[in-house]
């Protein structure tokens, strides 16, 4: 029998094998076996040529000796220059199979590659950098296996399920056409399959080799075949511990291999292994030549699977196939004319309810009739931001216009709708054989428009999102068959306009002509609402109709949906807008998932929001599995100012950039202007979480996110605060996320870090809460009697004293400090802690003298257990020299203050918070001294730090305005201590309210400095209020109550009120002997 001679373009499906055993059961899986034919001089490959069923092969091997990705590789490019038509491959050998609880392998099974885990199948295990911190980090990515052959795959699956596999049968038929193979390729009864478990990681620790225990298969199913990851690399994996390890760090593998890596870039293809061993120090070559066979049994299985249009038009080599002539219907009758009067044809009417848009079609006006620039026009945009409106409206603005003007309308949805729409302007210029049979309909079109006397005409090509259909060729296609886009027609007297939401459209197609469509502005959104809207009294509510078309983002196809619900539902703005506050996202994805009517929207499209965006979702997993793996990281944040630094590092700077630019070009993230941040719209990241819901990804994205940001958040401080407060958003909605694992420990670490964070930040009311979130989850978790849970009750008790709460404050500290003393014993250097900040709590409520006390003792334990010079013992150090200045003993408050300063500038630095803080109160030290220029100069100093290192707004830096304006109004500085004590006021009042110990200390000042001004009249209404909130919040007998009373009993006098100045000057005097005693100098200097 002659064998068939075929040209190299016949050849559409690659295979390739890396060792002469796996060669010989890919010939011995063929068909028919083919002639072999010439080949260029630069390909080194030798080929065995052969068909399965209906569809051609090219079998190559690697050369004698060589192994791994690079021969690999070489070999794929060679066989794609020789043979121009393969349209995928398949790398069929042995591999090391990863037997787990989940998937049960055992020797003589089949592994197939497709998606998962993030990867497209096949993961290079080797390829990656080490990092500056000491660990490895996984670079580069491979494709995954062409749609055709998943789709293949899944069909396969399916029926399997029904019937079973035809592995042994193919094994039988091969047996049969060649008995030299049996016995070798057969299975024998002689072959044993034991696994052992992994060897130990001490190798002192071990002992022997434990079997593992696997119940005996039924015969039916002595080969399974399992779907799923295939780890590629140049190491060869001979180690259990190695291969689990490995296997975790990719999230399950199912086979370790050498290969695939190589030709995943090179040829779409998929990998089929069959298994020879495990992969550790127990090889079974033995096995090696069985499951070669299984594998390429399974892999003629997958090809007799395929479909069979792939293979059309294949030639013989030496005898040219002799085709029928078919002459071109255009030259048959070229005295035929065209109906070349103007033609509408557009499928939609005229938006009735169009609003806005204005300088967007006045720009596609000007464009239309400038000679000068491209006839293409883009107009591009997220889903449902009104792409096809404007375009259909700008359509009957033309023909308006410009009657003369044929206007055309193509969607290119897929490759049927756009030839459909062809085939109809064909019908309409009458183009000679449009009707025939096998006519290229596309071609007569372009063809007919592109010549000048075609006459002026418009064309609308829309909802071009889809590469794959704009720009590749489809899978059936012939061999030289052109992309969609060949067809645009081109003509002088012609004008395009493609509507896309993907910027490579744009770029490839309009380059700098292009409309990038935004949401609308308030003005236009509230139109739109009205016009769709049937009940007009429902606008009447103007802050409810703002707060509903800010939640939809301003995005028309929203308004428009929200529109059709109110007006279906017959209900109002408000409960509209509540369905979405109120309700869980589920539930709001249900209403955004509700198909409606729109105005220009195609009949076999759905029209929901939600469908919108999963059409690009789908298309982007299909082409960027990084950028989905992007998308669903940020889905998991909050959708506003989305730091760069914040994203999970992609293998390589390139692909990270090429992701980022795919969901930018898919419009789905917006980069900001002023920073390297993104943010999402609303109604995308709605549909973008809820989407990782159905596949059940959300709770793996969600725990994903939660590691990054507990990777970059730091325990407080204020080291890169700039960097990571712009993180604190993302963190606080993942909290509040009801799809949070409690039982999650990197959860309670991230709301332990916010908390520290948050209180860092100044933010105490925030901070307490999260505390308390931490606290809850810590607890449930660890028990109350841990260490981290006294931390997170000891973070609630400092954000409680920190917001002027200090008798609560000082409650919880005493019920810390027993609980410390219990669990950690009493000389834990947390005692001590817990000591000082009790202290604290006693000193911010007056008690100055027993705050001392607790001072000195917590300072005898950190010196003992400690050092002296430990930051610990230095912070309570400066507590002791405060409390000494309250308790009006100020030179010795002053010096203890200096000498602390100096070891703290020499151990800690100049820049560190207790630095500062110490300094700050040696400012408060000179003044009370009365040394206001030095206390003037040092709270300069310190402010300036504070503000670079804290920012402007930070509580720490404001008290510091309040202390220089103090300086100042002693020092006459009237108009200066005003403003800077003005402008402390104002942020404090914004950022901790107006009852805030702080807040009130300020306005105290204020009415200090307005008095020395010898504006009484104003000073004595702003001591009133003072006092009248020193006296709620802090009690009649809190020394800076007295303070305040103080203040305004001297105004008053000097008011000439001199009976309500006596009365106050006597309440301050005996309350102040009793609370600070007769001999401080507050006391005294009261009138008495």
């Amino acid at each position: 029998m002659t064998r068939p001679r075929l040209g190299h373009s016949a050849y559409t499906i690659g295979w390739i094998c890396a060792l002469p055993k796996e060669m010989t059961v890919a010939i011995a899986m063929l068909d028919v076996i083919h002639e072999n034919i010439p080949q260029p001089a630069t390909d080194y490959n030798n080929y065995s040529l052969g068909s399965i069923g209906d569809l051609n092969i090219a079998i190559a091997g690697l050369p004698s000796g060589e192994i791994g990705s690079h021969p690999t590789s070489a070999v794929a490019t060679r066989m794609q220059s020789t043979f121009p038509n393969l349209k995928m491959g398949l790398m069929v050998g042995i591999g090391g199979g990863v037997p787990s609880k989940e998937n049960d392998i055992r020797l003589g099974d089949v592994v197939v590659s497709i998606p998962a885990h993030g990867y497209g199948g096949v993961v290079q295990h080797d390829m990656g950098k080490n990092t500056m911190a000491g660990g490895w980090v996984r670079t580069g990515s491979l494709n995954g296996p062409p749609s055709i052959l998943r789709t293949t795959i899944s069909k396969l699956i399916s029926l399997h399920q029904i019937r079973g596999h035809r592995i042994q049968l193919y094994l039988s038929e091969m047996i049969e056409r060649y008995p030299n193979l049996s016995p070798q390729f057969t299975l024998q009864k002689t072959y044993s399959d034991i696994l052992y478990e992994p060897e130990p990681k001490d190798t002192e620790a071990f002992d022997d080799w434990v079997e593992v225990k696997r119940p005996p298969r039924q015969p039916l199913e002595s080969i399974k075949i399992h779907y799923g990851l295939i780890a590629s690399g140049n190491q060869l994996i001979k180690s259990g511990r190695l291969r689990d390890q490995i296997s975790a760090s990719l999230g399950s593998v199912l086979c370790f291999e050498m290969e695939a890596a190589g030709l995943m870039n090179e040829l779409p293809c998929v990998a089929i292994r069959g298994i020879s061993d495990y992969a550790d120090a127990h090889k079974h070559k033995v096995w090696q030549e069985y499951a070669a066979a299984v594998a390429a049994a399974y892999a003629k299985e997958l090809i007799i699977a395929l479909p069979t249009v792939i293979h059309e038009n294949a030639r013989l080599y030496e005898t040219p196939m002799v085709l029928p002539v078919v002459q071109d219907p255009l030259l048959a009758v070229q005295n035929q004319a065209l109906d070349l009067n103007p033609h509408w044809i557009v499928p939609f009417s005229r938006n009735k309810n169009f609003v806005g848009r204005e300088q967007e079609l006045s720009t596609l006006g000007q464009w239309s009739k400038s000679e000068d620039v491209s006839h293409n026009m883009a107009v591009f945009g997220l889903g449902g931001v009104g792409k096809t409106q404007i375009a259909l409206e700008f359509a009957y603005r033309m023909r308006e216009q410009n009657p003369e003007y044929s206007v055309y309308w193509v969607p290119a949805t897929d490759h049927l709708a756009f030839e459909q729409a062809y085939k109809q302007i064909g019908q309409a210029l009458k183009i000679p054989g449009i009707d025939a049979d096998g006519a290229d309909v596309k071609q007569l079109v372009k063809d007919a428009l592109s010549k000048k006397r075609a006459g002026p005409w418009l064309m609308v090509v829309d909802n071009a999102d889809d590469i794959s259909i704009i720009f590749q060729q489809p899978m059936d296609a012939e061999a030289i068959k052109s992309a969609l886009i060949d067809y645009i027609p081109s003509n002088p007297n012609g004008s395009t306009i493609f509507t896309t939401r993907n910027r490579k459209v744009v770029v490839k197609q309009a380059a700098s002509n292009t409309i990038l469509l935004e949401v609308m502005d308030l003005k236009d959104a509230n139109k739109l609402l009205e016009k769709s809207l049937w009940r007009q009294e429902l606008l009447s509510e103007v802050n409810f109709t703002k707060d509903l078309l800010q939640l939809l983002g301003f995005l028309p196809l929203g308004i428009i949906q929200a529109a059709a619900y109110i007006n279906e539902n017959d209900t109002t703005i408000e409960e509209y807008t509540s369905l979405y506050n109120d309700s869980d996202e589920a539930e709001v994805i249900e209403i955004l998932s509700e198909d409606f009517e729109v105005h220009g929207r195609y009949k076999t499209a759905k029209n929901s929001i939600a469908t919108t965006w999963l059409i690009s979702l789908s298309q982007l997993t299909r082409s960027n599995q990084i950028a989905i793996n992007l998308l669903s990281f940020m889905a998991c944040m909050s959708n506003h100012n989305i730091s760069e630094s914040l994203l999970p590092p992609a293998p390589s700077k390139k692909q990270s950039l090429e992701a980022v630019s795919a969901l930018k070009a898919y419009s789905f993230i917006r980069k900001r202007k002023d920073k390297p941040s993104f943010d999402i719209h609303p109604l995308v990241h709605l549909v973008s979480r809820n989407w990782l819901r159905k596949e059940q990804k959300l709770q793996l994205w969600t725990s994903k996110a939660v590691s990054r940001l507990v990777e970059l958040l730091p325990d407080g401080g204020h080291k890169d605060r700039k960097t990571w407060t712009a993180y604190l958003p993302h963190a606080k909605y993942i909290l509040t996320s009801a799809i949070v694992d409690k039982n999650n420990l990197q959860l309670v670490i991230l709301a332990e870090k916010l908390g520290k964070c948050l209180y860092s930040n100044g933010e105490y009311a925030e901070a307490y809460q999260v505390y308390e979130r931490a606290l809850a989850l810590r607890r449930q978790l660890s028990g109350l009697e841990n260490r981290d849970t006294l931390r997170n009750m000891f973070g609630m008790a400092e954000a409680l004293n920190h917001q002027g709460k200090h008798k609560q404050a000082e409650y919880q500290h005493r019920e810390i400090l027993e609980l410390r003393k219990k669990v950690l014993g009493p000389k834990d250097p947390e005692v001590g802690r817990s000591m000082n900040y009790l202290a604290q709590a006693l000193y911010d409520s007056g008690k100055y003298a027993q705050a001392e006390q607790v001072h000195r003792d917590a300072l005898a334990l950190q010196i003992e257990v400690l050092h002296s010079e430990h930051p610990n013992a230095l912070t309570t150090t400066g507590y002791i020299a405060q409390t000494l200045g309250k308790q009006g003993k100020y030179q010795e408050a002053e010096e203890m203050h200096r000498t602390l300063l100096q070891v703290r500038l020499r151990v800690q630095g100049g820049d560190y918070p207790g630095t500062l803080a110490t300094m700050s109160c040696l400012g408060v030290a000179q003044g009370d001294l009365g040394d206001y220029a030095d206390a003037e100069e040092t709270h300069r100093r310190v402010l300036n730090i504070r503000i670079r290192v804290l920012g402007n707004s930070h509580p720490h830096t404001l008290i510091t305005r309040r202390w220089l304006a103090d300086a100042l109004l002693h020092q006459a500085k009237y108009q200066e201590a005003l403003q800077v004590n003005q402008e402390a006021l104002e942020i404090q009042t914004q950022l901790l309210g107006l009852k805030h110990p702080n807040t009130i200390l300020t306005l105290n000042n204020l009415a200090d400095i307005l008095f020395y001004k010898g504006e009484i009249n104003r000073a004595v209404e702003v001591y009133r209020r003072a006092v009248v909130l020193q006296l709620e919040v802090l009690g009649p007998e809190h020394p800076e109550s007295l303070d305040a009373m103080y203040g305004l009993a001297n105004a008053l006098h000097n008011q000439g009120k001199s009976k309500e100045a006596k009365e106050m000057y006597k309440v301050v005097f005996t309350t102040r002997s009793r609370v600070l005693g007769s001999e401080h100098p507050k006391t005294l200097a009261v009138p008495h």
